[in-house]
């Protein structure tokens, strides 16, 4: 039986540190479009998901554009915005990914992953 890899970026926009990070440009694109795109690139993973507070509108539009998978949820509960996640997707294993991560190498990520299943 194939598991069901699910790969679930966390992503806010309340830092307090770097307000809005997530949308900070990189090479003319927003580090999250980075970020989804280098994991989108990890050949076992089926699914693909952002799990992104409720209130983050100007991200989960940004989200949208990219046409990625969505999970809503508390903001100060990153734990309960990847249950969320792991409940909508069915998720028998969860990579978990930092959306402001953007040099995040898919690459290492697929060798984890085999190493793992």
């Amino acid at each position: 039986m194939t598991k069901q890899v699910v790969a679930i970026i966390q992503a806010r926009l309340g830092s307090r540190r770097f307000p809005k990070k997530a949308l900070a440009k990189m090479n003319g694109e927003p580090l999250i479009a980075h970020v989804v795109n280098r994991v989108r690139k990890v050949s076992s993973v089926h699914t693909v998901v952002v799990a992104v507070p409720n209130k983050d509108l100007e991200l989960i539009s940004l989200l949208k554009s990219l046409k990625v998978k969505i999970v809503l949820g508390p903001e100060h509960d990153v734990l309960m915005r990847f249950w969320l996640a792991t409940l909508t997707h069915r998720a028998d294993v969860i990579m978990r990914v930092t959306g402001d991560c953007p040099l995040w190498s898919p690459l290492a990520g697929e060798g984890v992953l085999q190493e793992f299943l």
